[in-house]
């Protein structure tokens, strides 16, 4: 069972947490170690790891993103800057 959603005040200190360039790569990444973006089979482990990842967006304040609301998220999605970053050369 995933944790009830945070209060307004939690909701901005997850947001000033990720919000900075150093925050988003980390939120990316944990997106990513989440399998959020993964097609693995679905497993309950992988399927409670995906869910996480899903109510850690949620908590970030795109709300629950559900076949019934993807529309709207996806106009929001649409809305934002495009942010494209440079492959760095190591």
């Amino acid at each position: 069972m995933l944790p009830n959603m945070p209060d307004k005040q939690m909701t901005e200190n997850y947001r000033r947490t990720f919000s900075p360039p150093h925050g988003q790569e980390t939120l990316a990444d944990l997106l990513d170690k989440l399998g959020v973006f993964s097609s693995l089979p679905a497993t309950p482990e992988v399927m409670a790891m995906k869910d996480f990842g899903m109510w850690l967006l949620a908590a970030l304040g795109g709300g629950h993103i559900t076949s019934e609301n993807m529309k709207e998220f996806t106009m929001r999605l649409m809305k934002q800057p495009l942010i494209i970053q440079e492959e760095k050369e190591e």
